[in-house]
């Protein structure tokens, strides 16, 4: 079980301290121990702070491979290729997130902006609308406030969750 892998929590421990370097030698050894879809999302992470992102999308892939019914690895992706400039894809991903969870008002919103970024405006603001009205049907703004994000933590919860 991930909770109770120690090269696992370092690893968690060393990413919350920005020790990127430190928590990508954890989550490796985590790995070694425990063939974790989640674990390999938060390499991919570390890897993306480090920004070697092909390392972070190979991790990526491999999380989805070993997931592929959760939504939230195709969110993860998104966001690395768009980051890598493959906004197309991006777009591609948030689609498949969006068909496994159709509430995710986070991936309607984020799949917004990238239409936004191609011109598609109409497209843009479908995407938008559905994504505030879930977000009010869901509480998430309100949430949000509760826990007095920071924006970098608020990012971290997103690309963690």
């Amino acid at each position: 079980m991930i909770s109770q892998n120690t090269f696992y929590i370092s690893g968690r421990a060393k990413f919350e301290a920005q020790d990127y370097k430190g928590a990508l030698e954890y989550y490796t050894k985590a790995i070694q121990e425990e063939e974790n879809p989640s674990i390999y999302s938060e390499r991919a992470v570390v890897f993306y702070y480090l920004k070697d992102m092909e390392a972070s999308m190979s991790d990526m892939n491999y999380a989805a491979k070993l997931e592929p019914e959760n939504p939230y690895r195709y969110s993860s992706r998104a966001f690395i290729k768009d980051a890598m400039g493959d906004t197309e894809g991006a777009i591609k991903d948030y689609e498949v997130a969006i068909q496994l969870d159709p509430e995710d008002s986070i991936a309607y919103n984020n799949l917004g902006l990238l239409q936004e970024k191609l011109g598609y405006q109409a497209k843009a603001k479908e995407h938008y609308a559905k994504a505030d009205s879930l977000a009010e049907v869901n509480n998430l703004l309100d949430r949000i406030k509760k826990k007095n994000f920071e924006k970098k933590k608020f990012f971290l919860y997103l690309f963690n969750s």
